[in-house]
């Protein structure tokens, strides 16, 4: 909490200094890291999949008797909505623009070639790399806490490596207090994304003020009413919330499908699916050590790491509505069937954008771009039903937001309760209240940015810490393969 409130005051007070460190230390990390970002993800995708196919694959998240607490609709429905929903609403125009008119040299802008990199990248930042990151801490967390009966905290995924006695000591505290720091710094950026759109919507269908006073009253509706879900609990609030977003969501894609041109989007499916498998291990580890690398740290390492800085928290709640399912199911549930979700997602929506940029030039949709938040309302503009669409988009915004704050205020109230999967209520609220005053505040004076490089950078010691769960998961899971054969 103290660290919270100095991080709301030194962004307050010295906007411009944040700023300036933020980039200061941001550039050093995707400098001298970028490489070992794109080697961990790429070996955790190939790990992630090792592990769901092995002798391991059978092995409960719990006892050998339990059974899953969630139906798989209302699993996954919580897996997207809790994860990664208000991200991929946010980026599903502006993304697939903007590696379209600035991709990579040497890839000529606004070319066919273009669009093809465009879609395929799309499909890798949204799919398997951000979902296997999630999937690591989600399952050494279910594993070792219903399992193994330890506590629900990151710490304790460290105990084959370095034992109990330093898991429960300065060590292991020291790791989960950063835990705690990376996590809400990642969601208040979120939030404070998801508000400025919900706001650019609003002045954009109805020339509602898009100004402080309406970003106040935005985060507190959503935050009074994510604050009654996070107090009511999983089972009642989020499981609710998520299973109305899917199928608001599902809804959204059904329109866009009709309303775009069905045959480009199907063959922008087929092509992007295929380019994207064609090209899965170059893309992932695409680095140029003899010229410029700008656009891979801007895009690449700036997502890669921005998944690590969030899976503390999105593995936590993982590990939470996933006990009673094998690892295999785990891996499936978690990694493949939202892949695809955001493949078939990307391929709409990518294609509506790709689209009806035919209308304007490279400079005008640079400047479409350069306010991401407007960009969706802009070109749906170009199509029936603008106002259907549009108002979707901001339930769906709404609703993501107050499932990711309700998810991140459990994780967050679990960790800082050592692990106690039913944390106190005033926990909860405690949390609820410095998310919303940390994107508030933050959105105010302009620093949503700064703190998002901040916990992005952040990510490079949790990195360490994820490189250390592969082994550290492994080891048990032989021990009890061991223990069994015995």
């Amino acid at each position: 909490m103290i660290i919270a409130v100095i991080l709301i005051a030194y962004g307050s007070l010295f906007n411009d200094s944040l700023n300036a460190v933020s980039s200061v230390v941001m550039t050093f990390v995707s400098d001298k890291f970028g490489w070992l970002y794109l080697l961990f993800i790429f070996f955790l995708c190939v790990f992630i999949t090792w592990l769901a196919f092995s002798k391991y694959g059978n092995i409960k998240l719990g006892a050998d008797d339990s059974k899953p607490e969630y139906s798989n609709f209302s699993w996954y429905a919580m897996l997207f909505c809790g994860g990664t929903g208000i991200g991929l609403v946010f980026w599903s125009i502006a993304e697939p623009l903007s590696h379209y008119i600035a991709p990579p040299n040497p890839i000529e802008p606004g070319t066919i070639e273009a669009a093809n990199f465009s879609i395929r990248t799309c499909f890798l930042h949204w799919g398997i790399t951000q979902w296997v990151c999630f999937a690591i801490v989600g399952l050494g967390l279910a594993y070792f806490q219903f399992r193994k009966n330890k506590r629900g905290q990151i710490s304790d995924l460290l105990t084959p490596l370095v034992g109990e006695k330093a898991t429960k000591g300065i060590f292991g505290k020291v790791i989960d207090v950063f835990s705690v720091v990376v996590s809400f710094a990642g969601v208040a950026t979120s939030l404070g994304l998801g508000v400025s759109q919900i706001s650019g919507g609003l002045n954009f269908l109805w020339n509602v003020p898009n100004q402080k006073e309406t970003w106040f009253v935005i985060i507190f509706v959503i935050t009074c009413i994510f604050l009654a879900s996070a107090v009511s609990g999983v089972n009642k609030g989020i499981k609710f919330l998520s299973r109305i977003n899917t199928y608001l969501a599902f809804i959204l894609l059904f329109l866009g499908f009709m309303i775009g041109p069905t045959t480009m989007i199907f063959d922008t499916f087929v092509n992007g699916v295929g380019q994207h498998i064609q090209n899965f291990i170059g893309d992932v580890l695409m680095i140029n050590p003899y010229g410029d690398n700008t656009w891979i740290m801007n895009w690449r390492v700036f997502y890669f790491a921005w998944f690590i800085a969030w899976t503390p928290f999105v593995g936590m709640f993982i590990a939470r509505i996933s006990k009673g399912r094998t690892i295999r199911e785990f891996i499936i549930g978690v990694v493949i069937v939202p892949t695809i979700f955001t493949i078939i997602w990307l391929s709409v929506f990518g294609t509506i954008a790709l689209n009806a940029s035919a209308n304007w030039n490279l400079m005008e949709l640079k400047d479409i771009i350069a306010l991401p938040e407007t960009a969706v309302f802009i070109i749906f503009s170009q199509y029936p039903l603008v106002k259907v669409m549009s108002v979707l988009v901001i339930v769906l915004l709404a609703i993501f937001f107050i499932t990711s704050a309700d998810s991140a205020t459990y994780s967050l109230s679990l960790m800082t309760s050592e692990g106690n999967p039913n944390p106190p209520i005033f926990k909860k609220i405690i949390w609820a209240i410095i998310e919303a005053l940390l994107a508030f505040v933050l959105l105010s004076v302009g620093s949503i940015k700064p703190l998002q490089t901040i916990s992005i950078a952040a990510s490079l010691p949790f990195l360490f810490i994820m490189i250390a769960m592969c082994p550290a998961l492994l080891i048990e899971l032989k021990k009890e393969s061991i223990n069994k054969k015995n």
